[in-house]
């Protein structure tokens, strides 16, 4: 990757999840874009105004036509980080913007530029993240006594 630092002046990655995902999971995966984002730009030696990694949450404006603003997002775009789940391998609109990809990786004639990452979340996880958000957002409920019952088997 480090000759991406050298790539554009305004370097930008496109990143590809299941909305569903992020939102059943606390939001975790928008919280993993920028923990990437910040590492990338520290490695690449990079700052907020000539990197960001496109998230489409942030990246387009309510009410606006999302597939033409994904388009324009993957086409100002150098790299794709799609986030493996299930889900995402079940969408047609990851598959929209895994193909999409493709072609503009064509267009900047390379073939390297796809940085998949696979997520596996157990239910043990799972478990426990939905009894911390009981816990939290709904103290002394029968939902938060529920979440201090044991988790399932590991």
């Amino acid at each position: 990757m480090t000759t991406l630092a050298r790539y554009s002046s305004n370097l930008v990655g496109f990143f590809s999840y299941s909305r569903e995902d992020d939102a059943d999971f606390d939001d975790v995966l928008s919280k993993f874009r920028v923990a990437i984002q910040a590492e990338l730009s520290a490695q690449l030696g990079r700052n907020r105004d000539n990197f960001r990694i496109w998230q489409d949450k942030f990246a387009i404006p309510h009410g606006a036509l999302w597939q033409q603003q994904i388009t324009d997002g993957i086409k100002q775009s150098t790299f794709y980080i799609p986030i493996i789940t299930p889900r995402v391998v079940n969408s047609p609109h990851c598959a929209f913007e895994f193909n999409s990809f493709l072609a503009r990786e064509k267009e900047l004639g390379r073939d390297d530029l796809v940085f998949p990452i696979s997520l596996h979340i157990s239910s043990r996880t799972r478990w426990d993240m939905a009894r911390k958000s009981c816990a939290e957002n709904r103290p002394g409920t029968t939902v938060s006594r529920l979440a201090g019952l044991s988790p399932p088997p590991a």
